[in-house]
């Protein structure tokens, strides 16, 4: 657990220096220097580039997750799995590309039809989809290297310092929307080089050829990962992308612009599991390879307590500042309110689950994973039909409920049947109450009239009694260990 929780911690520490530049870049200026439509724009591209980006890896990044510990070889440059990787990558990409001008035409007609905006830009992504496929490529290889922290700095860190600089050109007017979104794309494909340099520094960067290592059992087994992988992931990445595409189908891309402002917000929630579950899967897939299910079985029941007790703390932080937040952005952007307790809840369940994806991928049921995630995809269209026209963003967010609901639940089941584990438990009852506790008290303090000094006093007295209360109830370990040694270093001063 040593290796996850030094590096979760500093992946931890990388996603909120992020949240904290992505909260100013995402909520406090491109509201209020771009059209809603823009951002909606911006948000359908990304949006659609990381779907056809997950299809053009072909399966390969759950190749490398899994069986990269058979190539491991530093002496031998790891038998050659850079040069295996990068041509399946390659190929990927042009099949993708080659989708994607079939399918150009029904996607402007489908999600642009009724806004110029989509038709205009829509090559551009070609390039995003290039650039995030190697960026998850190569992100992933580090990750499998016991590096999973560098891609998040660059894309949490310094690809939102980037778009903070970019802003600040359209807030003095030395240029538009137009020049804007083309240096934001340059932008967003600058992390995927800084990581290819990373690989290189790191001396891993060989196209060297292992002719005849690649026995007939291992090539059946990256087939067969890399099949249900491709499935699994696409689902995985419609499951977290697909909404934008049906808001902008169903309604217009104003409202998807309004609705990715408060998904921001709802997500924030899941940057602590994100960092954890890069480098659980490395220990993860070790771990099934020496069948060492102890570890397994602690990361599972341990993660899941850390990941709701901080899922908690962040969605109620954020709803009892809800108004306040609200009350910084332009008038329209008042519909997302309750988008984003409904999102936040959606990614809380998906927190609850804690490491149980990630066991299973690892495993040898990791094609029932597949099935999961697939049936969470068709819940979420089949929900998305049925209630976007009807409820519009908020039916959008309901329908993400719906499917990391499936998603969960059916996690959770899976382990308890096959493994006899579940994740609660007392501490999982009494971290509830510290959040029922903590919430109740704040709703009795008056709003002060000052937006950002009521933002303060608010947030400071939630977290003092929730943190109080978490070393009362003795409910994590782990958080009492950090209070002391913060403590004992004051104390040493």
């Amino acid at each position: 657990m040593g290796i996850i929780i030094k590096q979760s911690i500093r992946g931890t520490i990388y996603s909120y220096a992020g949240v904290i530049l992505g909260t100013i870049n995402v909520l406090f200026l491109m509201p209020n220097l771009l059209l809603a439509e823009e951002i909606g724009l911006i948000n359908l591209l990304v949006a659609l580039s990381n779907i056809f980006a997950e299809f053009s890896a072909l399966g390969f990044n759950q190749v490398t997750t899994r069986l990269f510990s058979y190539f491991r070889n530093k002496q031998n440059k790891n038998n050659g799995y850079l040069f295996i990787l990068l041509s399946v990558t390659c190929a990927g990409l042009i099949l993708s590309v080659i989708v994607f001008f079939f399918t150009k035409s029904s996607l402007i007609n489908s999600s642009g039809g009724k806004s110029t905006l989509f038709s205009n830009y829509v090559f551009l992504l070609i390039p995003l989809i290039g650039g995030t496929l190697f960026y998850n490529v190569f992100d992933n290889l580090l990750k499998v290297l016991y590096s999973s922290t560098v891609g998040t700095f660059y894309k949490e860190v310094i690809f939102r310092i980037l778009v903070f600089i970019n802003l600040a050109m359209v807030y003095l007017n030395l240029y538009e929307f137009h020049m804007f979104l083309f240096i934001y794309v340059i932008t967003l494909l600058l992390p995927t080089v800084f990581l290819f340099i990373d690989i290189a520094r790191k001396g891993e960067l060989s196209f060297r050829r292992s002719p005849g290592f690649i026995n007939s059992e291992l090539r059946k087994q990256m087939i067969k990962v890399a099949f249900f992988g491709m499935l699994s992931s696409v689902a995985s990445m419609a499951i977290t992308n697909i909404d934008k595409y049906l808001v902008t189908a169903y309604l217009d891309l104003k409202s998807t612009g309004i609705y990715s402002i408060a998904f921001f917000m709802g997500s924030l929630i899941l940057k602590p599991s994100t960092a954890l579950s890069k480098i659980s899967s490395v220990i993860l897939a070790d771990s099934w390879k020496k069948n060492d299910l102890k570890t397994i079985f602690t990361i599972y029941r341990e993660g899941c307590a850390h990941m709701y007790l901080i899922g908690l703390y962040i969605l109620l932080g954020i709803w009892i500042n809800i108004g306040n937040i609200f009350h910084l952005l332009p008038s329209e952007y008042a519909n997302g309110e309750m988008v984003v307790l409904i999102i936040g809840l959606a990614f809380l369940v998906e927190m609850i689950s804690g490491a149980s994806g990630m066991i299973m991928a690892t495993s040898r049921d990791f094609p029932l994973l597949t099935y999961f995630r697939v049936s969470s995809g068709i819940v979420l269209i089949t929900a998305g039909y049925f209630l976007i026209p009807e409820y519009g963003i908020n039916g959008a967010a309901f329908s993400v409920l719906c499917s990391h609901l499936t998603l969960s639940i059916s996690k959770i089941i899976f382990m308890y049947i096959k493994f006899k584990v579940h994740p609660f438990d007392r501490n999982m009852l009494f971290i509830s109450l510290i959040a029922i506790i903590s919430y109740g008290l704040l709703t009795f303090l008056p709003e002060l009239r000052n937006v950002f000094v009521d933002i303060v006093v608010r947030s400071s007295l939630f977290t003092l009694l929730f943190l109080f209360l978490t070393l009362k109830f003795n409910v994590s370990q782990s958080v009492r260990d950090i209070f002391n040694s913060i403590i004992n270093k004051f104390k040493n001063l």
